[in-house]
């Protein structure tokens, strides 16, 4: 039976059973599966094998090493003039802004995310497109937590950031006002950024 090469880039056999191969089908996968899978790569490399490059002369056709994987990437993977591929780029930026926003370091964010069992600490879903976003108190600046992009901005900044307007919409959850159990709740004092009343 003959090798089907992937419908996309037509130069590698295609994974059992799907039209692409392992490569661009990772491509198709959330920031967080591409993340996962260069931090694999990166762990089949002992600490004293890994390079900071390889000379070109010595990458396969197609391809260019990635000084953060430590691997060989094809070269579409790669930005155009840096040293890393576009994942491992990304995982350089996502590190650096954690540091300069948060000012928290990656291993920091990891051992939080282990600690919240991979899931956001609200909803508890894992992270599906993005990663999990540090959630924070506005007025404080103090980092609580990670967060899914929904219950950080949706959720949380829906109800300002406030205890008051999360308990009455847990209240409202639980006691509609057509069940005949509902009770108005207390207007909160001060108002809204926009100058509302939250209700």
């Amino acid at each position: 039976m003959p090798l089907r090469l992937c419908k996309v880039c037509s130069m590698e056999p295609a994974e059992p059973r799907k039209q692409r191969c392992w490569e661009c089908e990772l491509s198709t996968k959330p920031v967080v599966d591409r993340v996962a899978a260069a931090e694999a790569r990166l762990a089949l490399v002992p600490e004293e094998c890994r390079r900071p490059r390889v000379p070109e002369s010595d990458w396969p056709p197609g391809r260019r090493f990635c000084s953060g994987c430590q691997t060989f990437v094809r070269v579409g993977d790669c930005p155009k003039d840096g040293s890393r591929c576009k994942t491992c780029t990304g995982i350089a930026a996502h590190a650096s802004m954690l540091q300069s926003t948060y000012g928290i370091d990656k291993d920091t964010y990891s051992r939080l995310m282990n600690l919240q069992g991979g899931r956001c600490a609200i909803c508890r879903n894992p992270p599906r497109k993005a990663r999990l976003s540090m959630d924070h108190d506005h007025r404080t600046n103090e980092n609580r937590g990670l967060l899914c992009s929904r219950c950080n901005d949706e959720l949380l900044g829906a109800a300002y950031h406030k205890i008051e307007i999360l308990r009455n919409a847990i209240f409202y959850l639980a006691n509609p006002p057509l069940s005949g159990r509902w009770q108005q709740p207390e207007i909160l004092d001060g108002t809204m950024p926009n100058g509302q009343i939250p209700y």
